[in-house]
């Protein structure tokens, strides 16, 4: 160096550089995370979306098994209502009931059969 004023102008615009190339580095860094919480951020609104749409899609199937279900109990006992009055715990006549409630809510089966008229014993 010439003398300590060249020194001193040097050392100065070294650390100006210094940091000049902090600040850049950090908006950098400040972009990238900023893209990143955008894609993040759409990422999750697209699963959230799918998961709604599942949830609908679940309760509207849950909704026509369980008509399925009632509408198959109900023509058992207009057929034949002794299938219901000889039905095993663990028969076909009290799987659908069962299927029913789980369904729906508990004693919807018994709730179905009494509306139409049957008066004898529920399967268990």
């Amino acid at each position: 160096f010439c003398g300590t004023a060249c020194r001193q102008a040097y050392g100065r615009r070294k650390r100006a550089l210094a940091e000049r190339k902090k600040d850049e580095s950090a908006e950098q860094t400040v972009s990238q995370l900023v893209r990143q919480e955008e894609d993040y951020r759409k990422r999750a609104d697209a699963i959230r979306k799918r998961s709604l749409d599942a949830q609908k899609k679940t309760g509207r199937a849950k909704g026509i098994i369980r008509l399925s279900c009632m509408f198959q109990l109900k023509t058992i006992l207009e057929r034949d209502p002794e299938l219901i009055e000889n039905a095993p715990s663990d028969g076909y006549v009290a799987g659908l009931m069962d299927d029913i409630d789980r369904q729906g809510r508990p004693g919807d089966a018994e709730r179905l059969l009494r509306h139409n008229g049957y008066t004898g014993p529920i399967p268990r």
